[in-house]
């Protein structure tokens, strides 16, 4: 499988540090060590949320194995001992890739994630969160909230995979009928 960015945290580092500064009331300047870093935490906040869901639903590729601390880490992930914010940081480099992903849900994001899940996700902050998409926080209560919109959508995708895949064998079948009907028969 080539490699393929799907979403880096670095995107959007500017917008996230422009809404912290204004949420915080503080000046660039004025911010310390600790206010970077949870800028960068805020400027992936939303991959941080569907890493985490692909985490607990083991949908993360094998690639961790291979990493000092990763097992553990996505131990803790699931068991919510740690972030997703934690995780994204410390394991995936605040960045979404297909390294990080299984192949069996590469489809679902590359028809979900890049199109959809941006406006979802901002649209899911903005009106039942925040008014900002990049205001708040890593929260259990409101990632469990997002799991379950995710969950709806993922299942939904299944099930439109699944009656393409019917209607698409479907249509083979009466193909393959009209093709081979005539085989087998006596010629007159």
């Amino acid at each position: 499988m080539d490699y393929k960015l799907y979403d880096n945290a670095d995107w959007y580092y500017e917008e996230a540090l422009k809404h912290y500064c204004f949420a915080k009331k503080k000046d660039v300047s004025a911010l310390s060590d600790e206010d970077f870093s949870e800028v960068e935490k805020w400027s992936g906040m939303h991959i941080a949320m569907f890493m985490t869901w692909i985490v607990r639903h083991n949908f993360e590729s094998g690639l961790f194995s291979g990493i000092n601390g990763a097992e553990d880490a996505l131990a803790d992930l699931r068991a919510e001992r740690i972030t997703g914010s934690d995780f994204l940081e410390d394991y995936c480099d605040g960045k979404l890739h297909s390294e990080n992903l299984s192949e069996e849900i590469i489809p679902f994001l590359e028809d979900f994630y890049g199109e959809y899940f941006k406006p979802f996700y901002t649209d899911w902050v903005i009106d039942g969160i925040f008014d900002l998409p990049f205001e708040f926080g890593w929260d259990w209560e409101e990632y469990h909230q997002l799991e379950e919109l995710l969950d709806e959508r993922y299942n939904e995708y299944l099930g439109d995979a699944r009656r393409k895949e019917k209607k698409q064998g479907a249509d083979n079948g009466g193909f393959l009928k009209k093709l081979f009907s005539g085989f087998g028969k006596p010629k007159t």
